[in-house]
């Protein structure tokens, strides 16, 4: 079952969620993201029910910051 990132973080993201690629929702809201832990892929879904999926891979550096590296 997928996990939503909740607490503080520094942007507002209410409707970000994580775990498994194969575990993401199939039917997704407008604003939602996903995280897939297993592929370091992110999806996106600006159209109700169709993840986009505009990043290739997350890439981390030796000071644990993340970027994404678009297709």
């Amino acid at each position: 079952m997928p996990g939503r990132v909740s607490g503080s973080v520094r942007i507002l993201l209410p409707n970000m969620y994580y775990g498994l690629d194969a575990d993401k929702s199939t039917s997704p809201s407008t604003g939602d993201i996903y995280v897939a832990t297993d592929t370091n892929r992110v999806y996106v879904c600006f159209t109700a029910n169709f993840w986009s999926h505009p990043y290739r891979e997350m890439v981390y550096n030796e000071d644990y910051e993340t970027y994404l590296i678009q297709e």
